[in-house]
Formats: C-alpha cells, structure tokens, sequence
C-alpha cells in the first residue's frame, strides 16, 4: 500500500543519507496515517539530521504519545532533550 511504499523509501533514503527525500516519504506517510507511530519517529530522524531539532522533537514526542512504549521513540526524544509524555497528552 501507499503508506508503506513511503516507509520502504524513507528507509532507503535514510540509509543512503537522502535526508531531504527521506523527510518528503516520510511526511507522507505521515500524512496518509498520522496515528503511525514508526512514520512520526522516522520522520523525526531525518529531519533532525537536516539539523531541525524542534520539528524533530514534535514528530519523536507524537510517537511517544501515540505508543507510549515505543523504545526508539522515547530514547530519540531523550537524546535530544525532549519531556517523555505519558500518553495522556502530557
């Protein structure tokens, strides 16, 4: 399907260091299932590799919220500073 398509080349992007192209999929993906986590999280590391910490920490903190015990999540938004919302919107 569509969203995994974009998740698939996300990936490929990432690995390849296309960070650029990395966040178009990945946004994407994002927008077809905003409740995704894996798309928020990986969203969130390549846009922190294009050095945009705070629309990184946004989509590691949506990950968090919307799968509380999402490890990558919760130790990609640890890394960066970020508060580890409980799920609860906090």
């Amino acid at each position: 399907d569509q969203l995994q398509a974009h998740m698939n080349l996300g990936s490929i992007c990432l690995r390849e260091q296309r960070n650029l192209e990395a966040v178009k999929h990945f946004g994407e993906a994002v927008r077809i299932n905003p409740r995704f986590p894996p798309a928020h999280n990986l969203l969130g590391t390549a846009l922190l590799r294009q050095g945009q910490r705070q629309k990184a920490r946004k989509h590691f903190q949506r990950a968090v919220e919307l799968d509380p015990a999402y490890e990558n999540a919760r130790d990609n938004l640890q890394a960066i500073g970020g508060p580890v919302a409980t799920g609860d919107g906090s």
